[in-house]
């Protein structure tokens, strides 16, 4: 889901947008806790949550709540972390006021709610618009290598760059910035023409040559570019381009009768992994196009625009960064880790006779978690929101341990982080990060697909 303008107010008159973040190992700070959060035991490696409400990180790290919005009001003191050890068990403690904690579970309580009526309003007013049937593909027909479960055959044929036409001029802002509409054809073939033109929104800098362009995606229910228009806002004075793809069956890419996004999760497995597959090698034809214009291409994807991203950077050359904001990155088990929007795909999935085995061996193209990363690890983020409800954390923090990345943890639930832009800034900030640091050389050892 996806809201046009205005940031998200949380709280007030404190509204904490926290960022939890990792430290070295340092002493231990003094202090006791005036009223500590109960602790929860870490356990070695990456540790999951199961509602987003886990406070547990590794054994060799501490965490400290950053407020980003400045000293907090109202009388609440400092928040202090420290670590407790009793015996051979090993806790991590988030120490805090009594108003602290008041905030943190109205923050917790107000994201479940948000999270769980956006579900059921996209479930039921969208995905399952009109009640329409399950669309039965047929693409394995005609390219067996739909159930193969390799990448290098599944992703076929491999895009080449392509010219695209310009649809429509959008309008010109005041600082120059030109935002306009394209368009190509997609090089997949589906029964739905609408969906087989691949559309393109631009925001083009007015101060030129344009050397870097960040491509966005949206999450899998797009009803406007409102986050990205955001993003072009803070990137554009820098000379940075910003072109969003829409993704197949979404935003007007959503055929005559149906809901935006609706026919990415409503039809049977042959669809659903065509719809996957289209969406990659769109995305990849973007990449190569502007790459053969000399840019160098950055991803950022929100939700289920944050796996896409993932996923074709494991598969196109090239690519300088990518930046995913609350992505699903395993496919195969978040028909049963996924919150309410996932029935849908459920849905789908009725009366599918292959046993769990050959599932998740179908499933490998589409779950970034199972392969090793092509980028240097510095230029991967990861965000995730502490209370998501639609995307189970612990997939994230497996794969940001698993690639070594950076990961940014957010007091918010997924609406809050994917569709109210409250990150929009940061993510902006990484960007320009990225823009002004060269990437270097992928390190030995880390294997290519």
């Amino acid at each position: 889901m996806h809201e046009e303008e205005g940031e998200s107010q949380l709280v007030s008159p404190v509204a904490l947008n926290h960022r939890i973040v990792p430290r070295p190992k340092t002493p231990h700070s003094v202090g006791v806790p005036s009223k500590p959060i109960r602790p929860q035991k870490a356990s070695s490696g990456a540790t999951g949550t199961t509602e987003g409400t886990d406070l547990r990180r590794l054994d060799s790290e501490r965490v400290e709540i950053e407020d980003r919005n400045g000293p907090a009001d109202g009388g609440l003191r400092a928040v202090k972390s420290g670590k407790l050890d009793r015996g051979r068990e090993s806790f991590d403690v988030c120490c805090v006021s009594d108003g602290m904690l008041a905030v943190w579970l109205w923050k917790r309580f107000r994201s479940n709610l948000v999270d769980e009526v956006a579900g059921f309003f996209t479930l039921h007013r969208i995905l399952r618009y009109r009640e329409r049937a399950v669309v039965r593909g047929r693409t394995a027909e005609t390219f067996p290598d739909l159930f193969s479960g390799d990448p290098a055959r599944f992703f076929q044929p491999v895009p080449q760059p392509v010219s695209w036409s310009a649809a429509r001029h959008v309008r010109e802002w005041a600082d120059g910035t030109v935002v306009e509409d394209l368009q190509f054809p997609s090089i997949v073939r589906t029964s739905f023409p609408e969906s087989d033109t691949v559309r393109l929104r631009r925001w083009r800098p007015a101060a030129g040559p344009v050397k870097h362009t960040v491509i966005g995606v949206d999450g899998v229910v797009q009803l406007g570019p409102a986050s990205f228009d955001r993003l072009a806002r803070h990137l554009a004075p820098h000379g940075i381009e910003v072109v969003m793809m829409q993704a197949p069956f979404n935003f007007r890419r959503a055929p005559k009768g149906y809901a935006p996004g609706q026919l990415i999760m409503g039809g049977d497995l042959d669809h659903q992994l065509s719809v996957f597959r289209q969406a990659v090698l769109d995305l990849w034809t973007v990449i190569c196009t502007l790459r053969a214009e000399g840019r160098t291409v950055g991803l950022v994807g929100i939700s289920f625009g944050g796996w896409l991203s993932l996923t074709t950077s494991l598969h196109a050359d090239g690519v300088d960064f990518v930046i995913a904001l609350v992505p699903p990155v395993e496919m195969f088990h978040i028909l049963v880790e996924g919150g309410t929007v996932v029935r849908a795909a459920r849905r789908g999935m009725e009366g599918e006779k292959r046993t769990r085995a050959e599932l998740a061996q179908i499933s490998l193209p589409l779950s970034p978690l199972r392969w090793p990363c092509r980028l240097p690890p510095d230029r991967v983020v990861l965000h995730l929101a502490e209370f998501d409800r639609f995307v189970p954390n612990n997939r994230i923090e497996q794969l940001a341990a698993a690639w070594k990345t950076r990961l940014v943890r957010h007091v918010d639930g997924h609406i809050g982080v994917a569709a109210q832009g409250s990150c929009i800034a940061d993510v902006a900030q990484e960007v320009l990060e990225f823009a002004g640091t060269p990437r270097t050389a992928v390190p030995d050892g880390i294997p290519t697909l």
